[in-house]
């Protein structure tokens, strides 16, 4: 001030002065605000005087004046009575929702004493509290309540109406005060209950959104504004606070920061003026951001504002694409690269190239080095073409590395990026992995024709149990209550039908030898077959199998699996002849590699055709035939290349068994059998054979021998022969033996064997050899029922043979293997028919389940 103000003060209220009144005072009524100064204090002490008198909250206004006539704002202090009433007021209800409507509120006045008085007692009401009438509320009603003389009660209705605002606000409340006089007040209150949601954000803006590098200080103006309709009832203050890619003092000042930006109490928004000064350096920064957010009682969503850089914009260059493909007679790479946004100036970038995979720089051409950026360019493109050779390479590729001096480029998201050449080579470049991979192919389908085929043949094997055909499905015969001392061996119940382990389609009939209940026995002569036609019995079957496999090759590892589905029917005439065919569909999946330049998968869906036959011809001739078809599509794919084949394949098999002689405890057989199998494949419109032809012709001598030992009879059977090699394998002639020494208990249901074979020399120095054992347990006497089996053996892969080996034995190391099989099985008798179930677990190496019903 520029001169000396006095201000004299002066008491008022509701509250009286005096000792005989509520309060005392005591200090200068006056205080002097000195020249040049904005204020002065003064000190009054109030003491009051405590009474005994109820009383209501009374006032003391403190008031001021001066010689010129200044406006003084009051001051007020309020006085609180301690004593209690002799009048005590309630209302009901005591709480009301904002938005609710009108509510009738009952207010009853009661004298505390008890004792009511002669005359009426009216009691005066008035409201306070922090809802505030017409803002918060509407009161209609009578604010007076009168107790009747003798009465010691009475009630009077009020309508109080909340006023539904968009205020979030804390709970308030209506005081009703009523007063009879001294002695007589007291206070009722009412809550008012909120029902607004409050803010769940505080959103702020900014205007201009953008602002040069270049520009003059300039006014923005900053809104804050809360999310939704709701405002709060007291202020709300935003602590400022900057963020954002462009830095404070280094891109620019702002202004007007420092104080809280506050939204005032009832208002949904606030505005604030802020001074942005932008700093201009000679250096390309592209855009960059400043946020201004806060803190706040609820999150702050930042307003955002853009300082454009006035030094050109920063370019991003990038590959479209992170690889890309030339083929060496086929469509060149057409490699693009990105400029984003479009070019405001004329740019210099340059390709470095490395070369991978054994690529060199006389492999490709149309590379360039250095590429120019012209104002306007979006897309730039050039074509890199793959030079055809006649020399297979794969996994040739370059990779391109973009590169520039410039501060004002950058090469994001793709700076490098890859160029595959893709070989291609004529049939007989690839012959040589087609024929692995199919060969691969042809072994798994192989394995799954002889699970299934291998059952029928074992239906019809010859055993050592009552002579002539034994139905599959016949009623239970008499048990056998003793065994004589003596069996003659050349009579037809004891006729052996021994197969030589190593023999493809021997193999199937070995494997299941084993099985004892439920079979045929061929003992009708052939002469009778055409007679016995209209006799023939149908049997309907079905399997399914799968083939797990891999191995390690000198030039190849592998690993995948084959699945098939087979169905069948067989013919058998009588009891003496069986024929039947199948057919078969099946899908696998081969991965392979040679850890350099294959690397891949192949996959083939294969549909085959098998007719068959076995037959006894004589009680002393056996023979058997089989043949085969098959054709699929083979899709094979590499890293670079993918081709499609049409594979096929054709079998033929047959042999025969003749008693050359037998006499007590022994017999002599001659068995001769060959089969033929050929792998071909159509490749892209040529005709190649995988595998070519291969062949194998057997011609071998058995010796069965009865011996008693511990009170129980084996049978000992040992063969040995020649055979003849013809493939694409293993050529040239060879010498085989095999032995075999078994027990059985029909009447139980059990049997046990053992057997072994071997290579004693081949003409091409194969080695081959084997060693197993097998044990069944059928109580059944027409296959009803559980059976279980059990079956394994070690030796060497050729000595396992199957229908495709000599064609791939040239990939296969001949190492020894262990398989172990374990078959289970039920049958049961469904009207006239026999329904049998069998899953059979091969190792680790697959699973087969089939079903017959004959």
């Amino acid at each position: 001030m520029p001169r000396t103000v006095a201000l004299t003060l002066s008491l008022g209220g509701t509250a009286i002065e005096g000792e005989e009144g509520d309060y005392t005072v005591s200090g200068a009524l006056g205080v002097t605000i000195p020249a040049g100064q904005r204020f002065a204090t003064t000190v009054l002490t109030f003491m009051t005087v405590d009474d005994s008198r109820d009383e209501l909250h009374e006032t003391i206004d403190i008031t001021g004046s001066t010689p010129g006539g200044l406006s003084v704002t009051p001051a007020s202090l309020t006085l609180l009575d301690n004593d209690e009433s002799l009048l005590s007021l309630r209302a009901e209800p005591g709480s009301i929702q904002e938005g609710a409507g009108p509510v009738a509120v009952t207010l009853t006045a009661a004298i505390r004493s008890g004792t009511p008085y002669s005359q009426p007692l009216s009691v005066s009401l008035q409201l306070g509290g922090t809802a505030v009438r017409a803002a918060d509320y509407t009161l209609s009603g009578s604010l007076t309540v009168s107790i009747p003389a003798g009465e010691l009660e009475a009630s009077t209705s009020l309508s109080l109406a909340p006023i539904d605002d968009t205020l979030d606000e804390p709970e308030e409340t209506i005081e009703i005060v009523g007063n009879a006089g001294v002695g007589y007040t007291n206070t009722a209150i009412v809550l008012l209950i909120d029902n607004d949601i409050p803010p769940n954000r505080i959103y702020l803006t900014a205007s201009p959104a953008s602002i040069s590098e270049a520009a003059p200080p300039t006014r923005v103006l900053l809104e804050a504004r809360l999310e939704g309709d709701t405002a709060y009832s007291s202020d709300t203050k935003i602590a400022l606070e900057l963020a954002g890619s462009a830095v404070a003092t280094v891109d620019y000042e702002l202004d007007g920061l420092a104080d809280p930006f506050v939204i005032p109490a009832g208002r949904l928004s606030a505005t604030r003026e802020l001074t942005l000064t932008p700093i201009d350096n000679p250096h390309p920064e592209g855009a960059e951001q400043i946020l201004i957010g806060g803190t706040a009682l609820v999150p702050v969503v930042s307003a955002e504002i853009t300082l454009l850089d006035d030094d050109g914009e920063d370019l991003a260059i990038s590959f479209s694409h992170s690889h890309y493909s030339a083929n060496e007679y086929g469509s060149p790479a057409e490699v693009t690269i990105t400029v984003t946004p479009a070019a405001d100036r004329p740019e210099l970038i340059s390709l470095s190239v490395v070369h991978l995979g054994g690529a060199t720089i006389d492999d490709y051409q149309g590379l360039p080095l250095e590429i120019a950026i012209d104002v306007g360019d979006q897309l730039l493109t050039f074509t890199i073409e793959a030079r055809p050779d006649q020399v297979y390479e794969s996994g040739e590729k370059i990779q391109l590395l973009l590169d520039s001096p410039s501060t004002r480029l950058t090469f994001d998201p793709l700076r490098s990026a890859t160029v595959a050449f893709i070989e291609q080579r004529s049939i007989h470049a690839f012959s040589n992995e087609a024929q692995t991979v199919l060969a691969l192919s042809a072994r798994a389908w192989s394995d799954s024709i002889q699970s299934a085929l291998e059952e029928r043949f074992s239906r019809a094997r010859q055993t050592e149990q009552l002579g002539g055909w034994q139905p599959d499905y016949q009623e239970a015969s008499p048990a056998v209550s003793s065994i004589p001392s003596t069996t003659r061996l050349n009579s037809p119940s004891s006729i052996a039908d021994r197969i030589i382990p190593g023999d493809w389609l021997a193999a199937w009939r070995q494997r299941n030898e084993r099985r004892n209940m439920g079979v045929i026995q061929p003992r009708l002569s052939l002469s009778k077959l055409l007679a016995r036609i209209k006799g023939w019995r149908p049997v309907l079957w079905a399997e399914g199998n799968t083939h797990h496999f891999s191995g390690n090759l000198p030039t190849l590892d592998y690993q995948g699996g084959f699945q098939a589905a087979h169905v069948g029917l067989d013919l058998r005439s009588g009891k003496k002849t069986l024929l039947g065919a199948s057919l078969m569909g099946g899908r696998s999946l081969i991965d392979y590699s040679d850890g350099a330049a294959l690397d891949g998968k192949t996959q083939a869906t294969l549909y085959s055709v098998h007719p068959y036959l076995h037959v006894q011809a004589t009680n002393r001739i056996v023979i058997w035939a089989l043949g085969g078809f098959a054709t699929g599509p083979v899709a094979i794919r590499e890293l670079d290349r993918d081709h499609d084949i049409r594979a096929f394949g054709r079998l033929a098999g047959g042999g025969a068994r003749f008693l050359a002689n037998s006499w007590e405890h022994r017999q002599l057989a001659v068995r001769t059998d060959g089969n033929v199998a050929w792998i071909g494949a159509d490749l892209e419109g040529a005709s190649a054979t995988i595998g070519g032809l291969a062949g194998r012709l057997r011609l071998l001598g058995e010796i069965t021998q009865t011996l008693r030992l511990f009170g129980q009879t084996l049978a000992v059977t040992g063969e040995a022969g020649g055979r003849l090699d013809r493939g694409a394998a293993h050529r040239g002639a060879a010498i085989e033996a095999a032995g075999r020494i078994s027990w059985r208990k029909p009447e139980k249901g059990l049997d046990l064997s053992a057997q072994g074979q071997s290579l004693l020399w081949h003409q091409s120095s194969l080695r081959a050899w084997g060693a197993g054992i097998q044990a069944g347990w059928d109580p059944g006497a027409e296959k009803r029922g559980l059976v279980v089996r059990f079956a394994s053996g070690r030796g060497s892969r050729e000595g396992k043979t199957r229908l495709f080996q000599d064609s791939i034995d040239r990939l296969v190391q001949p190492g020894a293997a262990l398989d172990t099989e374990i078959e289970l099985g039920y049958g049961t008798g469904i009207r006239d028919r026999l329904l049998t179930l069998t899953f059979r677990l091969r190792g680790l190496s697959g699973w087969t389940a089939a079903v017959d019903l004959r």
